[in-house]
């Protein structure tokens, strides 16, 4: 009996504190974040994410959820941070940003090969046209104040605005560049779906904490450990498996 009693204490020892989770939020958005064939939350910003947690001493809990319903979440304080989120002033009511900027994100047009658009860095140069977005996804702070001026047709997800463009059913399709890439190649329209050039602008994402969470000050601690991984060339690392670049 002595020895059961030992050994369970060993083992508890062994195992040390249970740790404290952070309940993270996001969305389908290859290869930032994304299901693998396991069903298991990966990609380039969450690898980032997870390891800066287990370097604070939390374990995480990643829901991939619908973009809205994320937002929701942390609103009201069921979650306990998002990512990877543009910055704007609706948002900023209820979220506390990351300083440091998580993923820096390029923003553009995609069209039918062939296909002039006559973009030239002038959204309004659009106002005639169609433009596929996806659900309540931000795409930075210059389409965001045009979006009301313009014409744009909302679907759930980004292989589904491909699809209407290539059926001609959209002018064309605004989104991030390495979503846009991975969605591509998996359509193998390689030839098909054309990037425009110029693009629409460089947009920081970052991870943003709730105001309502439970866990005051973590954003500061977040911001630190992360300052320290990009010193130390880590991030980079992180990034690279995924062909994601910190610079357009």
């Amino acid at each position: 009996m002595r020895g059961a009693v030992a050994l369970l204490a060993l083992l508890l020892v062994a195992a040390g504190p249970k740790r404290e989770v952070v309940q993270l939020v996001t969305l389908d958005f290859p290869p930032l974040e994304y299901l693998n064939a396991s069903g298991q939350v990966e990609g380039a910003a969450v690898s980032v994410v997870k390891e800066i947690f287990d370097t604070l001493g939390y374990d995480v809990d990643i829901q991939l959820l619908p973009w809205a319903r994320s937002l929701t979440l942390v609103k009201e304080g069921r979650a306990d941070a998002i990512f990877t989120a543009y910055k704007n002033a609706e948002r900023e009511a209820y979220l506390d940003y990351s300083k440091e900027i998580l993923i820096p994100q390029v923003v553009s047009l995609y069209v039918k090969a062939g296909t002039d658009l006559g973009f030239k860095g002038d959204l309004m140069a659009l106002k005639d046209k169609t433009i596929g977005t996806v659900s309540t996804i931000s795409y930075g702070a210059m389409f965001d104040e045009a979006r009301a001026k313009l014409k744009t047709e909302r679907v759930e997800s980004l292989d589904l605005n491909f699809k209407k463009l290539l059926a001609g059913r959209v002018d064309c399709v605004i989104s991030n560049r390495y979503s846009a890439q991975v969605e591509i190649e998996k359509m193998h329209a390689e030839k098909d779906i054309v990037e425009v050039s110029p693009t629409v602008e460089v947009t920081p994402s970052y991870i943003a904490f709730a105001k309502k969470s439970a866990k005051p000050g973590l954003r500061d601690r977040f911001d630190t450990a992360f300052a320290a991984m990009v010193k130390t060339g880590r991030y980079e690392k992180i990034l690279a498996p995924f062909k994601v670049r910190t610079t357009p």
